[in-house]
């Protein structure tokens, strides 16, 4: 659907375009079922590990626990329509700072805590993530609407 918007349209910010590309790499996480997406997680986790500094779990026990809830968590509070692309991009967003609302108001860098990486610092910095991604679906949706003569 991204590919048959006359993007040119718009004025789209380095960080939307960003967004942008990483939606379009891959298959949403809800397309997969657990099994499918276990060892794709192994590898997000070290990823946001080595993004974030957050600590891997340190048992073979503790991963697998991790790499279930936290499937299991995106996939059924409305994070299933992401791609492994944008969650990774998240925590690039994270790690860089700095980002803003279009009314100015700082996007605040979520600093980890805990023993490693755990499904509460992943769904507060996929928090600030969503918020830019639907800036951009309604960027979107404005234009899908003028195209429509709505």
């Amino acid at each position: 659907m991204l590919k048959e918007l006359p993007l040119e349209k718009i004025k789209l910010t380095e960080i939307e375009n960003k967004v942008i590309s990483a939606r379009q790499v891959g298959f949403s996480i809800s397309q997969f079922d657990h099994t499918g997406l276990k060892t794709i997680f192994d590898e997000l986790i070290l990823n946001i590990s080595v993004i974030s500094g957050a600590s891997m779990p340190n048992t073979n026990f503790l991963a697998d626990a991790l790499n279930f809830r936290l499937i299991d968590y995106l996939q059924k509070f409305g994070y299933g329509n992401l791609t492994i692309e944008e969650i990774t991009l998240a925590f690039y967003f994270n790690a860089k700072g700095g980002l803003s609302y279009p009314s100015g108001i700082d996007i605040e860098s979520i600093i980890f805590s805990g023993a490693y990486v755990n499904v509460e610092y992943v769904s507060k910095v996929l928090s600030n993530y969503m918020a830019i991604r639907n800036m951009l679906d309604r960027k979107f949706q404005n234009l899908i609407d003028e195209q429509n003569g709505l």
